[in-house]
């Protein structure tokens, strides 16, 4: 039998036949140009954007914490010894004006001739500074003024009451009258009244 004849290049012997790609190494030449692909072990994970939060902006000034002052829990306290006070002025006033004494065939002898004028001083004074306080402005120093005009009237009351009742008796004709205990009443509720208010007030 007769060996089948080869064609030349199918055995990679000789030029390879007409039509057929050519075969050899490869090109020299640059890499190409773009990405290199990788496997799905290597892709590198992407970055998911959450969403940002709103900018915070500074608060107004108006809207700043304001501090409550504190509660004065003696306001009502003072306003009470201002009134009380005040009615012991007016107390003062009236024994002021009333008859101290009655001496017979004479009369009866008022305050206002005598020391009943110191008496209503002391008690203008006291009411100016004991309105004040009724009408929840008092301070200390104001009744502190109360209760030194107050104890003023009281003396000068006390004193006149004294020396009129030393001179009262069954054989004598004068007689004790109604203004000068009503003064000394008047000026010992000024006096009780202010210390309280003395205790219970605002510094100073």
């Amino acid at each position: 039998m007769t060996a089948p004849q080869q064609q030349p290049g199918q055995l990679g012997y000789g030029p390879p036949p007409q039509g057929a790609p050519q075969q050899g190494p490869p090109p020299q030449g640059p890499p190409p140009q773009g990405p290199t692909p990788q496997g799905p072990s290597q892709q590198t994970p992407s970055r998911q954007t959450w969403p940002q939060p709103p900018p915070s902006y500074p608060a107004p000034q108006h809207f700043a914490e304001v501090t409550a002052p504190p509660l004065d829990t003696g306001a009502r306290a003072r306003r009470l010894a201002g009134w009380i006070t005040l009615a012991g002025a007016a107390i003062v006033v009236v024994g002021s004006v009333l008859p101290w004494a009655s001496v017979m065939f004479a009369g009866s002898v008022y305050g206002t001739d005598g020391d009943g004028i110191l008496t209503i001083f002391c008690a203008v004074i006291v009411a100016l500074v004991a309105l004040p306080a009724a009408l929840g402005k008092g301070r200390r120093w104001m009744f502190g003024v109360a209760a030194f005009f107050g104890l003023v009237a009281t003396a000068i009351g006390g004193y006149d009451l004294s020396n009129i009742s030393a001179l009262v008796s069954d054989e004598s004709m004068a007689s004790l009258g109604p203004g000068l205990p009503i003064v000394v009443a008047g000026g010992l509720v000024v006096v009780v009244a202010s210390i309280f208010g003395i205790a219970k007030g605002k510094r100073p």
